[in-house]
């Protein structure tokens, strides 16, 4: 029987994949502009949240990305790095409502339906996660990283023979 994993095994390879796909800021990394705001204020946010994450100062970044959200409450990009920073802080719920609020202003960002199922994994919601890494393989079904996540949760869930 395979042994369910641990949190610290859990959040390690959360953090291991959030450092894989170079949590800058997701808008620049995903080739988008944000919304225009005044004085540039969402752009700052944003940034200041990324700078706080890569200095591990999660709740700064949290206030950040939250501030971004506040001030472009449709750009889905401030929604996934918010999940990313409550994610990495262990706050799961809040986590899974960002960044499916990502998922659904843009179905196709990438890698908001990936993290998604890494916060249903890390809620041990193995059919949710099972969805949402199979929603990323279908936008892009080259991504190794969902690939890789979708066989974790195939071993955690109890089926060797999926996880290829």
């Amino acid at each position: 029987m395979i042994s369910k994993p641990t949190n610290r095994r859990v959040m390690k390879a959360s953090s291991w994949a959030i450092a894989l796909l170079g949590l800058t800021i997701t808008w620049v990394a995903d080739g988008q502009t944000p919304p225009a705001a005044p004085n540039s204020s969402l752009e700052h946010a944003m940034r200041a949240g990324a700078e706080a994450m890569r200095e591990d100062k999660l709740a700064e970044a949290e206030a950040s990305f939250k501030e971004a959200t506040r001030i472009a409450p449709q750009f889905p990009n401030a929604f996934l790095d918010l999940g990313l920073a409550q994610l990495r802080e262990g706050k799961l719920d809040s986590a899974k409502d960002s960044i499916r609020t990502a998922c659904r202003l843009s179905p196709t960002l990438t890698g908001a339906h990936m993290f998604l199922g890494v916060v249903e994994y890390q809620m041990h919601h193995y059919e949710d996660a099972r969805e949402a890494l199979k929603n990323e393989i279908a936008l892009n079904d080259s991504n190794a990283e969902a690939q890789m996540w979708l066989g974790i949760v195939e071993l955690a869930d109890g089926h060797p023979e999926a996880a290829t």
